[in-house]
């Protein structure tokens, strides 16, 4: 009789190890690469496992200390809660469709979460958004920042020091390259390292206003 409240209390005490870590890594990649976490759809029940064990041991106690002794049927069901919970980590990734809405003026935007969206307003009134982007096909590349740039729009020039004017679309940075251009009254850019723009950085105008472009929400009519 004495096995399966043994079993059960050496098994909570093992999920709860064995689940803590994984807790500790999700609130890292959540506070880091949070667009990581929204773009899954078994993100969260992975991170919050770790309270199965908890929860489960606190209401069987609770449970225990106002009707006891308990059958060895009741440890059995705990065993197997904890035994779901401690699976949780090997749950597959499952993407999902989430969209950023990010706002600049009254303009409204939704960037599918793989383009790494950053820097942005969630409410109307922001100035600028960045994406990040492989370049020349425009694709995003969200886990890897190799071989990357990062574009953006936005209603003012971002490089403030020695901004480039109409004759001078780039400018060189410890290693990298920082180009950013009117049109209108749209300032679009793009920054990242000098090997991966091409010899004349002007042919990337058009690509980058395309894409940025693209992620307004047209007006709903009135």
């Amino acid at each position: 009789m004495w096995k399966w409240p043994v079993f059960f209390w050496l098994a909570v005490i093992a999920a709860v190890l064995w689940l803590a870590p994984v807790f500790v890594d999700h609130v890292v990649i959540e506070a880091y690469f949070p667009m990581q976490a929204r773009g899954d759809k078994l993100f969260y029940p992975r991170q919050n496992a770790v309270f199965i064990p908890i929860l489960a041991a606190v209401l069987l106690f609770a449970i225990w200390l106002w009707r006891r002794p308990f059958a060895p049927f009741i440890y059995k069901c705990g065993l197997l809660i904890l035994a779901l919970a401690a699976l949780s980590p090997f749950l597959p990734r499952v993407e999902t469709d989430f969209q950023q809405v990010y706002w600049i003026g009254k303009a409204r935007y939704e960037i599918p979460w793989q383009y790494a969206p950053s820097r942005g307003s969630i409410r109307p009134g922001g100035d600028l958004f960045q994406v990040r982007v492989s370049f020349p096909d425009m694709t995003p590349l969200y886990e890897s920042r190799q071989k990357t740039i990062t574009i953006g729009r936005a209603l003012y020039f971002q490089f403030s020091i020695n901004a480039p004017g109409p004759a001078k679309l780039c400018k060189p940075l410890f290693g990298k390259l920082q180009c950013q251009w009117l049109r209108g009254e749209v300032v679009y850019s793009a920054t990242g390292d000098k090997d991966l723009f091409p010899d004349d950085p002007s042919s990337l105008m058009t690509p980058v206003e395309n894409l940025l472009d693209s992620f307004q929400v047209p007006a709903s009519p009135r």
